[in-house]
């Protein structure tokens, strides 16, 4: 595990939940 691939998954992770919670409020 490097820190590219925590840095990144984090990033899409972040994006994915965003998306997420904009979903569930409209």
């Amino acid at each position: 595990m490097g820190n590219m691939e925590t840095v990144l998954f984090n990033s899409i992770a972040a994006v994915f939940f965003t998306a997420f919670v904009v979903a569930g409020t409209m």
